[in-house]
This record gives structure tokens, C-alpha cells and sequence, in this order.
């Protein structure tokens, strides 16, 4: 059985970790799986939805699971865990993670590497590193102080609180909280949504806003400028100015 599900709706590609009866925890076959569907959704697609099967979102670091023959642990992170975060961080289509049940750890990581997080009420959101004396993983530090802010990112990070999905909203971690029921329909809308969007623009103001904080004023308004002959011009967005005109006129 595979580790990674997908399915597509239209132009956007769904990803389902399908460990649930480990609540997806992470093993390194489930990693070199995803990063075979994120190539395969980066050449096919115009978004993603991440999503994991059964009860959970994604539990972390499978402790029960046979550990590969990697010594110290940092070979089997960058073998099997950073091409990962660093394929989603790469992409120039949104993704987005539809939080099922309970992100933790590994799967906290994974679900701040998305650019948009919503999630299902039954959702939660804990760290745990610190609690058996690990330092965090997968790009959660880079990821979270982007998302929350260094303060509220240090106290998900070591003072091992966890979050439901109300408090996820309130702290900024997801953008909405959705009925269980109606979560991976809600959030491949919000998928199509962005699909649709005309042109590049979607992909270039994704990168944008990615390394917006790295810059100065002018170097990032620069960029921008560049960034709008470049997304004017796209023969996309030539052909929805000119659909709209005709409606305008018509």
C-alpha cells in the first residue's frame, strides 16, 4: 500500500500521508514518496492540497518504526526529511494543508511548510521537542517564527503547549477552522481558487512574499516592478484582460 495517496481534481493535485493507522506518523519511505509527488505536482499542477488519511494530520517521527542505519541522526535528516521541506519551500504553487487531526512534531513542521493552513475542528497543533529533550526538526523554526511571530514560535516550541484548532486560529497558525465533514472540500476549493487565478501571478507573488524579509525597501520594490512587467506581459493574464474587456463592452 502506498504511503503517499494522490488524486487529482482538475489542475489541483491531492496528497494524502496514508499511515492512519499510525496517524501518519513519518518513516523515511513516506518522505521519499511525498517528494516524488511534489515533482510529479510541480510539473502538473497549479496547486496542492496536503492532507493525511484516517484520524490524524500527521503524529511525527514514527518511534515504533525500524530506524534506517544512519549514525548520527542528522544523516537520516538530510537524507530522507530536508529535500522535503526544502521541494515545498522551493515550489511556485500554493500549497496548501488541510489539517485533519493532530499535527505533531515532524507534522507540525510539515503543516508550517505549507503557504496556507486550514483546519478541521477535530485538529491540534504540538511541538514536543523539548518535552523529551530534542531540539525541533523539518524547518519548523524557520517556518514558525515567519508564521507566528518569535514569541508565540517559542512558546509552541518549548514550553510544549498544545493548540486546538481555535487556538491555532487565534494565534495565526491556520487561516480558518472548517467542519471536520467539510475540510478537504473547503480547502481544494480554496485550491481551485488560486488554480484559476490568470497568468503567473499566483507563482510570482508567492516567491515575493517567500524572501520578502531578506530585503530592503527598494531592493523588494524593485522586484516587484520587475515582477509586474514580467506577470502583465504573461500571455495568461493578456487573455483575461482581454475576456474582460469584451464583457465590459458587450
Amino acid at each position: 500500500m502506498p504511503h503517499i495517496q494522490t488524486r487529482t481534481h482538475e489542475t489541483v493535485h491531492i496528497l494524502t500521508l496514508n499511515r492512519p493507522e499510525r496517524l501518519n506518523a513519518v518513516i523515511p519511505e513516506l518522505f521519499d514518496e511525498l517528494s516524488e509527488a511534489l515533482v510529479d505536482a510541480r510539473d502538473k499542477a497549479r496547486a496542492i492540497v496536503l492532507t493525511g488519511a484516517g484520524k490524524g494530520f500527521c503524529a511525527g517521527g514514527d518511534i515504533r518504526a525500524p530506524k534506517p542505519d544512519y549514525a548520527p541522526a542528522s544523516r537520516r535528516m538530510r537524507r530522507f526529511y530536508h529535500p522535503v521541506v526544502a521541494q515545498l519551500d522551493e515550489l511556485d504553487i500554493p500549497v496548501i494543508a488541510a489539517v485533519n487531526g493532530p499535527a505533531l512534531g515532524a507534522g507540525l513542521s510539515l503543516a508550517a511548510a505549507a503557504d496556507l493552513r486550514l483546519a478541521s475542528e477535530h485538529a491540534s497543533f504540538s511541538a514536543g521537542f523539548a518535552a523529551v529533550g530534542l531540539s525541533p526538526d523539518n524547518g519548523a523554526t524557520h517556518h514558525l517564527v515567519r508564521v507566528l511571530g518569535y514569541t508565540r514560535a517559542f512558546e509552541l516550541l518549548l514550553t510544549d503547549v498544545r493548540l486546538d484548532a481555535a487556538a491555532a486560529l487565534e494565534w495565526g497558525l491556520v487561516s480558518g477552522v472548517v467542519p471536520h465533514e467539510e475540510l478537504l472540500d473547503r480547502a481544494v476549493e480554496l485550491a481551485d481558487r488560486l488554480a484559476a487565478m490568470p497568468g503567473v501571478s499566483v507563482s510570482v507573488t508567492k516567491r515575493l512574499l517567500k524572501d520578502a524579509h531578506q530585503r530592503h525597501l527598494a531592493e523588494q520594490l524593485e522586484l516587484e516592478a520587475r515582477a509586474f512587467d514580467r506577470t502583465s506581459q504573461d500571455p495568461g493574464r493578456v487573455a483575461a484582460r482581454e475576456a474582460m474587456r469584451k464583457r465590459i463592452t458587450s
